[in-house]
């Protein structure tokens, strides 16, 4: 028969290396950039602020698919139209902040779920704390910790003067 302990132990440490945010939600994020005024393709440019990411489209409508571990600008340009700017930022996933209350049962020991009552909170405990850190360095590294703040851009440009 399987020790109860052990079983406990591979059972938490292979879902806390799954990286909640990460598995949920993603690494990156789709974000919907339209030129609806005056219709037809711009050249739309996408830098991340901190030079890791670059790219550059032609098209009135487009998807985008961009790391989350960035926050972008986005320079929308047309001949004979000032060009447009657009702050893409990101904050910290619902996720991500899942991750940590999920652990808190396991923290104080409240789960019946994590192993007998015999093994005592201190060592529940330390489970759960080390499962959520686990989880967390997972979800900061690939970047499924953050989500972009918007997920679609409406563009009217003017004449440039």
């Amino acid at each position: 028969m399987a020790n109860p302990r052990l079983t406990c132990a591979v059972a938490l440490t292979l879902l806390s290396t799954s990286g909640c945010a990460t598995l949920l939600a993603g690494t990156s994020s789709d974000v919907k950039v339209m030129v609806s005024d005056p219709p037809g393709p711009a050249t739309i440019e996408v830098r991340a602020l901190d030079g890791q990411h670059r790219q550059q489209v032609v098209a009135d409508f487009t998807t985008l698919k961009l790391p989350k571990q960035h926050d972008y600008v986005l320079v929308i340009h047309r001949d004979g139209y000032a060009s447009h700017n657009q702050t893409l930022c990101r904050q910290i996933s619902p996720w991500f902040w899942l991750n940590a209350w999920a652990a808190v049962p396991f923290v104080f020991g409240l789960s019946g779920l994590a192993g007998p009552s015999n093994w005592g909170p201190l060592t529940i405990g330390a489970w759960g704390l080390a499962a959520g850190a686990v989880t967390a360095l997972v979800d900061v590294a690939s970047g499924g910790m953050w989500t972009l703040a918007t997920d679609q851009v409406v563009v009217n440009l003017h004449p440039a003067r």
